[in-house]
């Protein structure tokens, strides 16, 4: 690199710069996650903001202490943010103290942060973009620790692509924020802009100082090659001046050495900035040298191209000329010594000149009249063109290369060189000169006749350019932040200033949402916002308008509804309305009664899934394409049977269209119970009444038309006489069933002893069933019982009669009485008497127990049954028992005989009390 923050460097270093700043304000500024970790979060993407301000402004590299611990930190903090501060106390140290200043530990600590961001944030929209990001933050600090070539270029490009992903996190963060977007995109574009130019002018920064640089050292060689022929063409003017001097001009003539010590005087004193001082004779022979200066040398020079052309022409020669065999350059002048002044005559050859080396490179190259040509830092190089072989170093100031390489690449120079030979001026290019990077200026180093015998490289390493451009970019660095500053508070103002009316519309709508109507916008101006609060307030007032007429008009058909729906459900009949398609949409109670489905099995369903049974002429209702109208037996899912009436009409909307159908059900089951009431007690009187008037009239008629033994007569009359008791029984238990049904009949109670009523009814039916043995047993010491006497001997005889006439083959009948737990009768404060009236006859099947004590219900109704009766006995005696304040209930096992029993109460006190 040419420098510590090079263009794209600073592009990169910035954009993280500002992705970082996002994403620690889009955290700060988010809800949820708890705000420690949150903050710790932000101030982790800050610390990492902060090293790349630090790295980016160029107060240090990527592995600069202070950026490696701000990375770190960075990391460390976003970590146990990830981690919602949970982390044990040695990973928490771990993560927050860097090991040493390397970048690994950074690496380590980013990658564990984004892969805790990540999963931590994993079901969010943005959570795996910054995990992803975050990871690849890591791998930008490892790839750093590589040191390759590449290293530096991949860091940078995994650092971009990671910024990029905490972008798109920190655009999924701030999506429901339009102030935030809004500023994010105003301050986003407005950065896009001044990071493109701000590149673009370090670009070109960078581009002018490299070419003024390049252009200042090949400024300074031409300079150089100039100043190298005028050296030499000046020394050697000088040296043909002394040349005349009479001391020197006497050996010459007579052919004798110069003394070395004449000479050394003569370079001393006069021309101490020369290189060296020789003298030939007329042929080129050595005449005189400084002792120091070795004669191997002094013949080469003496052979060169320079001296015999000045021998030749007879005039002052100098150029830059090779020694091959030493591997010399030298800058030589040569002046001929003439015999005498005027003269043609050549007596010897003065010879003067400078041989390039360091000191020659520092004071005529590197240095010019007015000072420093360049940095402190310019260096310079003469190399010799070798025939077949590769340039030859003659001198150089950068000192000896590093191991046993060369200086500059032999390749790099022969091309020079052929260049040179082709008529190519100064070559400006960088160069690895010694193993690091330089800015170079090659040119050609040419004898008179314009033969190259050298090249002259003056450079400057690309640090030194490195350090101008890491002021210069600091400055764009630092002045782009301050732009960037005020471009981002105008951005936080215009959002403020555009979303207010916004946000005030938001807040508005929200409260509308929750039920204010009441709310209003607050518009600000005269621009579209203020036509859109004004429009927002128009429209919430006609929305609370038509909302009032709304809720009145709900309010009506809610007060209209709840009375259809009390009258609906208030019905005796069931009804069932159904839609267009055949499915339940209406359901109240009594059909519910009626088809024995609760409401939340049926609505929804079609009505023949609803309702099941028959028609009156045996056809299943479900076989039928609609439910047919008039009288249906309705199966329960009991098993039950309901006769019921079924009508039905459409229901149609306003235009006529039908919208369903309503069917009203209304169970027959009274009716049919009183048709079966009424046939069975019509059958029942008239078998009844005949009975005991068969005989009646067989015996009257006997009586009428003959004459009969007064005993026979007797016996007849004796039938006469029990069959019109029987017929009077019946005719009274008509009476006083219809009196109790009616209301008329009076209970008067006195306190009895039951003894005594007991013992009479069975001795009185003891007499008339002598096939049965009746008993009966009164526990000692009972109390009185208050009761109407007549109607519980009433009770008495038909109790008895049932357990005679369902104990056919005869058998014990027993009545007892004893003391009723006053808990398991009616009235739990009084002591009740409980009477029990068992037989031994055919028994009663447990299903039928429940019907016997109904109106004119009989267990065997039909007319081939084998016992007779009206079906009012039991019926009877339950309301006569219940009248009296008790109860009566029926046990029995069929075949093995049944047992009543009827609960009355004891007397307090002997007083009568009508009921």
């Amino acid at each position: 690199m040419t420098s510590s923050v090079a263009p794209p460097l600073f592009a990169a270093h910035l954009f993280a710069l500002l992705a970082a700043l996002g994403a620690a304000l889009a955290l700060f500024r988010e809800r949820g996650h708890g705000r420690l970790s949150r903050w710790m979060g932000a101030a982790g993407f800050l610390a990492l903001a902060a090293g790349h301000a630090y790295h980016g402004a160029g107060f240090g590299g990527e592995s600069a202490a202070a950026t490696v611990v701000l990375r770190t930190a960075g990391f460390a903090l976003i970590l146990l943010g990830s981690l919602g501060w949970r982390a044990p106390r040695e990973v928490a140290a771990a993560a927050i103290v860097p090991a040493g200043l390397s970048l690994v530990p950074a690496a380590a600590i980013g990658a564990a942060a984004g892969l805790a961001a990540g999963w931590r944030r994993r079901h969010e929209r943005g959570g795996p973009w910054l995990g992803g990001g975050l990871l690849l933050l890591a791998a930008s600090a490892a790839v750093v620790e590589v040191q390759a070539a590449w290293s530096l270029a991949a860091s940078h490009g995994l650092l971009a692509a990671g910024y990029l992903g905490i972008i798109r996190f920190v655009a999924a963060a701030t999506r429901q924020s339009v102030r935030f977007r809004y500023m994010v995109g105003f301050a986003g574009l407005l950065v896009a802009v001044i990071l493109v130019v701000a590149s673009a002018v370090s670009t070109v920064v960078d581009r002018n100082l490299r070419s003024n640089t390049i252009s200042r050292l090949a400024n300074q060689a031409e300079i150089a090659h100039e100043r190298l022929e005028d050296l030499v063409g000046d020394e050697g003017r000088s040296a043909a001046l002394f040349g005349t001097a009479s001391q020197i001009q006497v050996p010459l003539l007579r052919g004798q050495r110069v003394p070395a010590d004449l000479i050394g005087k003569i370079h001393q004193d006069f021309f101490p900035q020369l290189g060296f001082i020789l003298f030939t004779d007329a042929n080129l022979r050595l005449l005189g040298r400084e002792e120091t200066f070795p004669r191997e040398l002094a013949v080469e020079i003496i052979g060169s191209d320079v001296v015999v052309d000045a021998v030749e022409t007879g005039t002052d020669q100098a150029s830059i000329d090779a020694l091959l065999i030493s591997r010399e350059l030298a800058l030589i002048a040569a002046a001929p010594i003439e015999e005498e002044i005027g003269d043609e005559e050549i007596v010897g050859l003065a010879i003067a000149g400078i041989l390039v080396d360091e000191d020659v490179l520092e004071d005529e190259v590197l240095l010019l009249e007015d000072g420093v040509a360049g940095g402190t830092g310019t260096e310079a190089a003469v190399f010799l063109r070798l025939r077949g072989r590769a340039p030859a170093l003659v001198a150089s100031t950068y000192g000896r290369p590093a191991g046993d390489g060369p200086l500059i690449s032999p390749r790099v120079l022969s091309a020079a060189f052929d260049r040179f030979l082709a008529g190519g001026g100064i070559q400006r290019r960088v160069l690895d000169i010694g193993r690091s990077e330089h800015f170079a200026a090659i040119a050609p180093l040419t004898r008179e006749d314009g033969l190259v015998v050298g090249v002259l490289v003056v450079s400057e390493p690309t640090t030194l350019l490195g350090a101008t451009q890491t002021q210069v970019n600091r400055v764009l660095f630092l002045l782009t932040l301050a732009v960037i500053a005020v471009a981002f508070v105008m951005a936080v103002m215009l959002a403020r200033r555009i979303t207010r009316p916004l946000v005030g519309l938001t807040r508005a709508a929200r409260r509308v949402q929750a039920g204010d109507l009441e709310a209003r916008a607050q518009p600000r101006g005269e621009d579209e916002l203020a036509d859109l609060a004004h429009a927002f307030n128009r429209m919430t007032e006609s929305v609370a308008g038509m909302t009032a007429e709304l809720r009145e008009a709900a309010e009506e058909q809610a007060r209209l509804r709840a009375r259809l729906e009390t009258v609906v459900n208030s019905m005796g009949d069931g009804l069932i309305a159904v839609n267009d398609d055949g499915r339940v949409v209406t359901y109240n109670p009594a059909a519910g009664s009626i088809v024995g489905l609760p409401r939340s099995r049926v609505l929804g369903k079609p009505l023949q899934e609803v309702l099941h049974g028959r028609d009156a002429d045996g056809r299943a209702i479900r076989s039928t394409r609609t439910v047919p109208t008039g009288m249906v037996f309705v199966r329960k899912p009991s098993g039950d049977e309901v006769p019921v009436a079924i009508s039905s009409s459409p229901l149609m909307d306003g235009a006529g269209d039908p919208l369903g159908r309503v069917y009203v059900l209304r169970d027959m089951s009274r009716e049919y119970e009183v048709e079966r009431m009424k046939s069975e007690f019509l059958s029942n009187v008239s078998h009844e009444l005949r009975t005991p008037l068969t005989p009646i009239i067989g015996y009257s008629e006997i009586l009428h038309r003959r004459q009969v033994p007064s005993k026979r007569a007797q016996e007849f009359a004796g039938g006469i006489l029990e069959s019109a008791r029987r017929l009077e029984r019946i005719v009274a238990m008509l009476v006083d069933f219809s009196a109790i049904e009616g209301g008329r009949m009076a209970v008067t109670t006195e306190p009895t002893p039951l003894r005594p009523v007991i013992t009479r009814a069975v001795e009185r039916w003891r007499d008339r069933s002598p096939r049965h043995r009746l008993v009966a047993r009164v526990r000692p010491g009972l109390p009185p019982a208050n009761v109407d006497v007549p109607l519980i001997n009433r009770i008495l005889d038909e109790l008895i009669d049932n357990a005679i006439k369902y104990s056919p083959q005869g058998g014990k009948v027993a009545v007892a009485v004893g003391v009723e737990d006053g808990r398991r009768g009616t009235r739990r404060n009084k002591r009740m008497l409980r009477v029990d009236v068992t037989d031994q006859g055919i028994g009663i099947e447990p299903e039928d127990i429940a019907r016997i004590f109904q109106d004119f219900r009989q267990v065997d109704a039909s007319d081939t049954r084998a016992f007779g009766g009206l079906g009012l006995g039991l019926a009877f005696v339950k309301r006569v028992v219940e009248a009296h304040g008790g109860t009566i209930s029926a046990t029995s096992q069929p075949g093995k005989g049944s047992s009543f029993t009827f609960t009355l109460p004891a007397a307090d006190k002997a007083t009568r009390r009508k009921r």
